[in-house]
């Protein structure tokens, strides 16, 4: 995990494992909470083209020899925790019996 890293925030959980012996890993890749957000200074919410990538200087092959440089994903991840708002007003807030407005909404 200490070789892996992460964009926009998100974090990965401690469960790297590989089922073949080695050759292909996963881990889960979590997105940012509310309390990750509140805890950010730089309020940072949402980020688009992230990527996930690999020093392999903290790799080695079968045969204890260590990789160089980085791998970096060639998919990128988006993240959008910003739920949506909406704001309604209406043109007339004082209706009597049988009377309409327009009532305008705004995302």
């Amino acid at each position: 995990i200490a070789d892996l890293s992460v964009g926009g925030r998100a974090r990965l959980s401690n469960d790297l494992s590989s089922t073949d012996g080695g050759s292909t890993w996963t881990v889960t890749l979590t997105a940012p909470n509310a309390d990750d957000l509140a805890r950010d200074p730089n309020r940072t919410y949402n980020s688009v083209g992230n990527r996930i990538s690999v020093n392999l200087a903290g790799v080695s092959n079968s045969a204890g020899i260590a990789g160089a440089g980085q791998a970096v994903s060639t998919v990128t991840y988006d993240i959008d925790v910003i739920a949506p708002r909406c704001t309604i007003r209406l043109l007339d807030s004082a209706l009597t019996a049988g009377e309409t407005t327009k009532a305008l909404f705004s995302f």
